[in-house]
């Protein structure tokens, strides 16, 4: 019989060896980004408590910004925002769905696209998306796709470049603000890179101009892994509660979301459907 110690021995074995990996093609970081990583880190040191779909999904409902974590490389990052927007509509029609990885100044072309003037494709040409986003196309495309079937507003956040992190930060809030002001008060579901939501970064630059409640959503984060694993020997977690407006989405393994970034360092943009669950809110 395989003890679980030595399943998690195995698994951190793995962790590692990736993390090594990516160390050594990881150069020439920025102080900013060093900054914005330790920010995000200290975050994660916290108690937390393990939470449920229902109550996650009623801090959604206490909220107008909904800021969801994005690992770019990794598609369950997108495809978890994309569930929770559908299952958040299903009980509130009014919402906007907010993205990084579209630049701001083609804000029209994507208009033109909810409206039906531009195709997909035509979309993806009109805003320069390989040019400015090396991410997938496809996982993102999605949510277009999504948001045009429902009539669904779309706010294209990025700042041109060339921008700092902050700088990109305090572009996208005021969009989002603008966004808020008016009469309609929708609830708006904002993708935006994960490091960019620890408190400190971007909802403090929102927080300067806005003062509605905002809730931020992270995903996977490998060091609660970790820790959860010994606390309920390996049973299934689905949501982590890190405080009042701050939850955590577990449905991926951290080695699965490591492998995604070293996968796009390597130029490997295979589309792959790694196993996971999805979250269901209902």
């Amino acid at each position: 019989m395989i003890k679980i110690e030595n399943i998690e021995r195995s698994q951190r074995r793995l962790y590692r060896s990736l993390q090594n990996e990516l160390l050594l093609l990881e150069k020439g970081k920025t102080k900013e980004l060093k900054k914005y990583e330790k920010n995000y880190t200290k975050l994660f040191q916290v108690k937390f408590s393990l939470s449920s779909r229902k109550e996650l999904l009623k801090s959604i409902f206490k909220s107008r910004y909904i800021f969801v974590a994005d690992f770019h490389p990794f598609n369950q990052s997108q495809k978890t925002f994309l569930r929770i927007v559908r299952e958040a509509r299903e009980k509130d029609e009014n919402i906007v769905i907010a993205l990084e990885c579209i630049q701001s100044n083609f804000q029209k072309k994507v208009d033109f696209y909810l409206q039906e003037k531009l195709s997909l494709e035509e979309l993806r040409e009109e805003i320069e998306f390989s040019e400015h986003w090396p991410f997938s196309w496809k996982n993102y495309s999605e949510i277009l796709i999504y948001a045009r079937e429902h009539k669904i507003r779309v706010l294209a956040l990025n700042k041109p470049t060339p921008a700092t992190l902050q700088e990109r930060d305090q572009h996208a809030s005021t969009i989002l603000a603008d966004a808020q002001s008016d009469l309609s008060n929708p609830r708006i579901f904002t993708l935006f890179g994960e490091l960019h939501l620890a408190p400190s970064n971007l909802p403090k630059e929102l927080a300067k101009i806005s003062k509605k409640p905002a809730l931020l959503i992270f995903q996977n984060e490998p060091s609660l892994y970790w820790k959860i694993s010994r606390k309920i020997n390996q049973q299934t977690v689905e949501v982590v509660k890190l405080s009042t407006n701050q939850y955590c989405i577990m449905n991926a393994v951290p080695w699965v979301k490591l492998q995604s970034y070293l996968d796009w360092f390597e130029g490997n943009t295979e589309e792959d459907d790694f196993e996971n669950t999805d979250l269901d809110l209902s």
